[in-house]
């Protein structure tokens, strides 16, 4: 299927003996807009024994189910409408639909809308058995309607909800607050929805209440957690509750609904990263001189949205934050197996930092380890960019130490995957990044002498010819940087 993109496609079983068993993970994420039904095949080859035995499996299933589907059956349309704009709001994909579904399996949840007596629709029993083999299946389900708990009759889908209708109510509803304790806490709406024989509604235990009208007081919103599936029954319109100061939005109040129901997904764990680097351009006596950033030419913004690294990256400052950042710099995180396997489509995340004098990586204020919201299912590799330099990718998999994952490259030339031919001593046992990369292509040739430092000769300022980052483009840079790395490469693996 063009809808699905393989993320991870390797997984190395190590040495297995006959008969012993081993187990490999492998990523493949599905496009949002993905339709429902869609048919996906997925090819899995083996090999083993450097090619001694190959075998190929093929594996197929049906992806696209769609997060909600608003079924809205009030005459008046007072909610769907707003639902779906809060739902893409919160930037989950939905389905509207003004006629109960045909099939209800090709969605997580279903909102359903049955308005306010006398423009109210009455849930018939097939349309409640629908629901209730929907919830029965793992489903979640939001119904809201002014007669559906306490007046009309009830389906089997009612009494999965866990709510005791208590009185058929009257046209008093004006203020719907939200209960201490619940999802809804610190929330208040003025109703200024239909308004007509509004049920009063009590939850039945383990049930609980997420909605009251304020005076006279009754409840209007019970929330129930099944364990196999979740239920939100109203008696009052979400089109109906009159957007305030937050949190009291039907944004917001969205949100809460779709967390509660799983659609909103869980972020990945947060991932630190402790790096330390040299670059050999500004590097003097167990530190880097940051002349740029004394000088004041350093840009605010990260500078690696050009070619060749493409990076999209809104990164920012008002201004430089620490008087020992150096520059910018681009790390990327990839998740492989080893580093021979660290290929740019293992690259999990990338984000610009400021690298300090000392050869500390931070973030954005100057002083903060690097920290990323992702996930690593193997290991995790670490590949550093700078804008003249030699980029380098770790030849060992960061350890993970007190929460973090740390990595010093300046340690040795095995720190770098390729070694010496990727890493340079600056003094000894002390290793740094390549200068005299001045186009950035991975290789110190005579395109960054003629095409960059030629061109530059004679700058003052923010310059990639300026290979000992001294804000000044001139023979030095030539003559002690540029010569003696000429042939050098990156051995990033590509």
């Amino acid at each position: 299927s063009s809808y699905l993109t393989i993320v991870t496609g390797n997984a190395n079983f190590g040495n297995l003996s006959q008969g012993e068993t081993g187990n490999g993970t492998f990523t493949v994420t599905a496009d949002i807009n993905t339709p429902a039904g869609e048919p996906a095949e997925i090819d899995l080859d083996v090999t083993s024994n450097s090619g001694t035995y190959t075998n190929s499996y093929q594996m197929n299933f049906v992806i696209g189910q769609i997060p909600v589907v608003i079924i809205d059956l009030d005459e008046n349309h007072n909610s769907g409408p707003a639902m779906q704009s809060a739902i893409q709001a919160n930037e989950i994909a939905v389905e509207y639909t003004t006629s109960f579904p045909a099939d209800l399996s090709i969605y997580t949840s279903a909102f359903v809308c049955l308005g306010i007596y006398s423009d109210n629709h009455v849930l018939s029993s097939s349309e409640g058995q629908a629901l209730a083999d929907f919830l029965n299946n793992g489903g979640n389900v939001y119904m809201e309607g002014g007669d559906t708990w306490a007046y009309d009759n009830q389906t089997a889908a009612h009494a999965m909800f866990n709510i005791n209708g208590v009185d058929d109510g009257s046209s008093d509803m004006s203020t719907v607050v939200g209960q201490s304790g619940t999802f809804t806490e610190g929330m208040s709406f003025n109703y200024s929805g239909d308004n007509n024989w509004m049920d009063h509604i009590d939850p039945i235990l383990p049930a609980f209440m997420i909605f009251e009208n304020q005076s006279p007081n009754y409840g209007t919103g019970v929330a129930y957690d099944e364990g196999s599936y979740r239920t939100i029954g109203t008696s009052h319109e979400f089109g109906g509750l009159d957007d305030g100061t937050s949190p009291s939005t039907k944004e917001e109040l969205m949100a809460e609904y779709l967390d509660f129901f799983g659609v909103i997904p869980e972020p990945p764990p947060e991932i630190t990263v402790q790096l330390k680097i040299f670059l050999e351009g500004p590097y003097f006596s167990g530190a880097m001189t940051p002349w740029l950033n004394m000088l004041g030419v350093l840009p605010l913004t990260q500078p690696y949205n050009t070619s060749p690294w493409n990076y999209n990256g809104s990164e920012s400052v008002d201004s430089i934050p620490n008087i020992n950042v150096v520059d910018w710099i681009l790390v990327e995180l990839r998740d492989a197996v080893d580093a021979a396997s660290a290929t740019p489509g293992t690259k999990i995340a990338q984000k610009a930092a400021f690298l300090l004098n000392d050869g500390s990586v931070v973030d954005l204020d100057g002083n903060l380890d690097l920290q990323f919201n992702d996930s690593i299912i193997q290991q995790l590799f670490v590949v550093v960019y700078h804008r003249n330099h030699l980029g380098i990718l770790s030849a060992n998999p960061l350890p993970l130490s007190g929460g973090a994952y740390i990595y010093d490259f300046t340690t040795g030339v095995d720190k770098v995957y390729g070694g010496m031919l990727g890493h340079k001593e600056l003094e000894p046992g002390v290793w740094g990044l390549i200068s005299g990369d001045g186009n950035a292509d991975g290789e110190v040739n005579n395109n960054d002498k003629v095409d960059v430092w030629e061109a530059e000769r004679g700058n003052s300022g923010y310059y990639n010819g300026d290979f000992n980052m001294n804000h000044e483009v001139y023979n030095d840079d030539k003559e002690s940087y540029w010569e003696p790395n000429a042939g050098k490469g990156s051995h990033i693996v590509e």
